[in-house]
């Protein structure tokens, strides 16, 4: 190789090195995220907030915890997208160099956009009144969620994280409606975490490839 050649794939090594530096964290925090809002649900559900109440105590307490889960919906939004532009940038390198690892950054990156789209709070816009005025459906969440969840949300005495609690009402018992509840505060996030999971050993194997740190298997010696 000449010199050119050299400063060119080193060049390349530099940005690949760098962009896994970044999803390394991008992905760190969205996992926190995902956790804290998964643990944070299993807390209020049975560990009951303290109510709203004249003591300082009290209401400094549901400020911090409705101020947390603000920060963690800002985190779950910016990230996802955060991470599948990173992964893009990634596969761009890799696709102008001419570099190994594409198929498995080609498919992280997709799943990264399908996780975009499970973090998206589709609630917010499927349950508006405006576009829908069925007053019962709004009121039971009858919706498909998005992951992420708001303090109003999760703090709602029938479809926060305390439903079918206290409560024998049709609305809290209905099956459907627990599952579903189930689901959104419990299988969503989980699911989420697995396919946060698998986009990251994707592109990391991708990336190991592209830098020559996996052994690549060679026709020289075929098998008798």
């Amino acid at each position: 190789m000449t010199q050119t050649q050299f400063a060119t794939a080193a060049d390349y090594a530099d940005a690949l090195i760098t962009a896994r530096r970044a999803k390394a964290l991008v992905t760190s925090l969205l996992l926190f995220v995902l956790v804290a809002q998964l643990a944070l649900f299993f807390v209020l559900r049975y560990y009951k907030p303290p109510p709203m109440g004249t003591m300082p105590m009290q209401q400094h307490v549901r400020d911090a915890i409705q101020y947390f889960v603000g920060l963690l919906d800002i985190g779950g939004l910016i990230l996802p997208a955060l991470l599948a532009v990173i992964l893009y940038l990634i596969l761009k390198v890799q696709l102008v160099g001419r570099l190994l690892g594409t198929a498995r950054l080609t498919s992280a990156f997709l799943w990264s956009i399908l996780l975009c789209l499970l973090l998206f709070p589709w609630q917010a816009i499927l349950n508006n009144p405006a576009i829908d005025s069925d007053p019962v459906a709004n009121s039971l969440g009858m919706k498909i969620p998005g992951v992420l969840y708001t303090w109003a949300e999760i703090s709602h005495p029938i479809v926060g994280a305390r439903f079918g609690i206290g409560d024998s009402s049709a609305s809290n018992t209905d099956w459907k409606v627990l599952i579903l509840h189930w689901a959104r505060y419990a299988g969503f996030p989980i699911l989420s975490m697995l396919i946060l999971t698998m986009i990251h050993f994707k592109s990391h194997r991708g990336l190991r490839q592209s830098l020559g740190e996996d052994k690549i298997p060679t026709a020289t010696n075929p098998p008798v």
